[in-house]
């Protein structure tokens, strides 16, 4: 007989769910394990304490440092379990102490039985045989468990139900019987869930093998978090006051243990059941988090097939991780999740997957550009607090008039440069559209400057580096969205890398300058002891104004000639160029 493995990314095709072995056994406390056709139902035949939360009751697990490694790292040759339990028990002091030393030991020496498992082949689940063969499933762990702790003299029981384990997959129904067994422990008149097999490690069931990684996240669990992957026969061991119905606990979303290693809850979530179905061809998940944290997606069809990334946008407003999922086609999909603490790069872990269902995507449908990074808008930066105040929060700017300005504060000084480029899906390829975003830093103020050089959506990139940074490694992306635009579209004019902090671009504006006109020209360059417009061979000098701006007129002259705004600094003896305009007819 098998049950459900521990829970692991590496897993195969989701298997048959066998029910496990039932044992009939009443304890001293009144707790009853009947036989019957489903599984284990245990009925509580007195009113108990609710559970404390684990912070409360173990505020630090480091405070069960001598006695894990007193667990761990205890002689192999003891010849009775009563003979083990004793040496274990020597050192700790209280029920708790006694059921966190046995915890650990079976965690930490009893490996999981994949080949039965998977083969169906015979499994030893008896505690004497478990404990000299050192290998079971899940009823194997929890009896073995049970047995010990009696001989503690802690109050235990096995309690079976369903779960989802590691060949559950999304969607997936459960029968009637039972699949898994854990336990739950008696300390100073409160029940406490955990489960011996999934805190020992992680199970490859295309490999068949077992990985000794201690999780713990399943001892003491709270109840609220144990109902999420744990589904007793009885719900009265779910331990809460409203229990779960299976039909919740099918439809709810798959948290992995990652998530609640983050500090989130389901309660944090706009949606804790699954599937969620497309309206208008688009859904929003959205996730609170109570600290700077980085996310990634998976989306793919749920029967297979390639990744979907780019129907997905992800972004970070107001502590709100959201996921704006748009199908392009109908039908059903998986959305994973990965998460990690901080916004720098790093391993990402899975936190809770969904299934989406799409009804088909909205009129004039278009997917969303390609990032490298996986996520758009200011978020990341607003957390890391590089800049604030600012003008877009969210990532998504439609262009009404085909244009746009964006600012924020920075909070320390930063370089900049930016661009934007259009994804061209169908050649596989990025088009960068030179000048066609610039910005200016007065102080602390950013502000920057896009325009689509067309209808469609195009990637506005503004990037961030340090004085002493080679490269420039922050970066946000923003999506512009241009549904209209003028007919001739002109892009700003060109910047060099002299274009920095401190300058300022009062007119003109676009790129591209009318031939045979004269034009007004006003520019603020920090430090420069002269500026100039170079037009035609002629040098038109500009007037220093009192509020340090540079100011004058230039003739453009003929089309195709470019003309060149310089500055000469303190000590030069040459000018740098540092805007650069065409002329056209």
């Amino acid at each position: 007989m098998g049950c459900s493995c521990s829970k692991s990314r590496k897993v195969g095709v989701v298997g048959e769910r066998r029910p496990i072995r039932v044992i009939s056994n009443e304890d001293s406390t009144g707790l009853m394990v009947q036989n019957n056709d489903r599984a284990d139902a245990i009925k509580v035949e007195k009113r108990t304490l609710a559970p404390r939360k684990k912070k409360d009751l173990i505020p630090d697990v480091k405070v069960f440092k001598d006695l894990d490694e007193r667990a761990v790292q205890g002689p192999e040759g003891h010849a009775t379990i009563k003979e083990l339990v004793l040496y274990l028990i020597k050192t700790a002091k209280t029920p708790l102490e006694k059921a966190r030393i046995l915890f650990r030991w079976v965690t930490s020496h009893i490996q999981y039985d994949v080949v039965s498992y998977v083969t169906g082949g015979p499994e030893e689940v008896g505690p004497e045989g478990v404990f000299r063969k050192r290998m079971s499933v899940c009823q194997g762990y929890a009896d073995l468990y049970k047995n010990m702790c009696r001989l503690a003299e802690v109050n235990c029981v096995t309690i079976s139900g369903r779960s989802k384990g590691g060949s559950y997959r999304v969607g997936d129904k459960f029968g009637p019987g039972s699949d898994h067994a854990w336990n739950a422990v008696e300390i100073d008149g409160r029940w406490y869930l955990l489960d011996c097999t999934w805190a020992a490690g992680n199970t490859d069931l295309q490999k068949r093998t077992f990985e000794f990684k201690y999780n713990e996240h399943y001892f003491f669990t709270d109840p609220e978090v144990f109902i999420t992957d744990h589904h007793p026969m009885d719900n009265q061991w779910q331990l809460l006051k409203e229990p779960v119905s299976l039909d919740i606990f099918e439809n709810q979303v798959r948290f992995e243990t990652s998530f609640f290693k983050l500090g989130l809850l389901p309660k944090f979530l706009s949606h804790t059941m699954s599937p969620v179905c497309t309206q208008n061809g688009e859904a929003t998940i959205s996730i609170k988090i109570p600290e700077p944290m980085a996310f990634m997606c998976h989306f793919y069809p749920s029967d297979g097939g390639y990744a979907q990334n780019e129907n997905v946008l992800h972004e970070i407003v107001d502590n709100v991780a959201m996921f704006k999922v748009a199908p392009a086609q109908k039908g059903r999909f998986m959305l994973q999740i990965f998460g990690k603490l901080g916004t720098a790069t790093g391993q990402q872990n899975q936190i809770c997957s969904y299934i989406i269902d799409s009804a088909g995507p909205m009129t004039g449908y278009l997917p969303f550009p390609r990032l490298k990074t996986s996520t758009w808008g200011p978020g990341p930066w607003l957390l890391d607090r590089f800049i604030s105040d600012i003008s877009h929060p969210k990532a998504i700017i439609t262009l009404d008039e085909g244009d746009t300005k964006l600012t924020f504060t920075a909070t320390r000084l930063l370089h900049y440069k930016c661009d934007i480029k259009e994804d061209i899906i169908d050649e596989n390829m990025y088009r960068i559209w030179d000048s066609h975003a610039f910005f200016e830093v007065d102080c602390q103020t950013v502000s920057v400057y896009a325009r689509a050089p067309k209808m469609g959506q195009f990637i506005l990139t503004i990037w961030a580096k340090e004085e002493t940074d080679q490269k420039y490694s922050k970066c946000i992306n923003y999506l512009l969205k241009s549904d209209k635009c003028k007919a001739h579209v002109s892009p700003y004019p060109k910047t060099f890398n002299n274009w920095t902090n401190g300058c300022r671009l009062y007119e003109p504006l676009d790129g591209r300058l009318a031939a045979n006109r004269r034009v007004h020209f006003r520019v603020v360059y920090p430090n420069a002891v002269e500026v100039v417009v170079i037009a035609t061979g002629k040098w038109h000098k500009l007037a220093r104004n009192a509020d340090g701006s540079w100011e004058g007129d230039a003739d453009t002259g003929e089309q195709g000639n470019i003309l060149k705004v310089s500055a000469k600094m303190p000590g030069d003896t040459q000018y740098w160029t540092v805007l650069q305009y065409e002329v056209m007819a």
